[in-house]
This record gives structure tokens, C-alpha cells and sequence, in this order.
């Protein structure tokens, strides 16, 4: 079995039973977005919160 799908069937069994489409496509896109951001921290793309903070205008 392939790793997604294992994954996705993971993510399945952990939802509760009444869960919406839109709860799926919630935990999906969560999933989708820390690994993501733990590929670019591993390559190195990687930014200080302070400097996110200045680029957005805000303080600290």
C-alpha cells in the first residue's frame, strides 16, 4: 500500500463519526501544509519569526 494512502486512511479513522467534507478537506489541508513547511525548513528555507513579523507590519 502506497504511503498516501495509508495516510489517508489514518486520517479517516481519527475523524470522529459524524465528520463533514468539510472537516476532511480541513485536516487534508493541515496535513498538506506542515509537511510542507517542515520540507522548507530541512532545505534550509527558513525565515526568523521577527523578520515574518516586520514584513507584515506588525510589532516584536
Amino acid at each position: 500500500m502506497s504511503a498516501v494512502k495509508e495516510e489517508v486512511r489514518q486520517l479517516a479513522d481519527a475523524l470522529a463519526d459524524d465528520a463533514t467534507w468539510d472537516d476532511v478537506m480541513e485536516q487534508v489541508y493541515l496535513k498538506q501544509v506542515v509537511a510542507a513547511g517542515l520540507k522548507a525548513s530541512a532545505e534550509g528555507r527558513k525565515r526568523p519569526v521577527s523578520e515574518v513579523r516586520k514584513s507584515y507590519g506588525l510589532q516584536g
